[in-house]
């Protein structure tokens, strides 16, 4: 059962990071046409999907400044 899991999860994972970049570039189409109150600055942009991918892969990194720094400079789809 565990092996079933674990296959049945990269293969979530190789679905998801197929159609990421495409769905990120979209969101930060989107998020810039926000609004945002003077003195807010967005640093990056990703949806929940990219989020849960990147704790199930690594738990605890979405809350590691240092990952995250990483993962912006990586993609640069990512940053606003």
């Amino acid at each position: 059962m565990a092996h079933h899991l674990a296959k049945a999860n990269e293969q979530a994972v190789i679905r998801e990071k197929a159609t990421y970049r495409d769905r990120s570039r979209q969101i930060r189409k989107e998020a810039e046409k926000l609004n945002l109150p003077k003195g807010v600055k967005v640093r990056a942009v990703y949806d929940a999907r990219t989020y849960f991918r990147h704790e199930q892969q690594n738990p605890g990194a979405m809350s590691d400044e240092g990952y995250l720094r990483e993962l912006r400079r990586d993609n640069d789809e990512m940053k606003m």
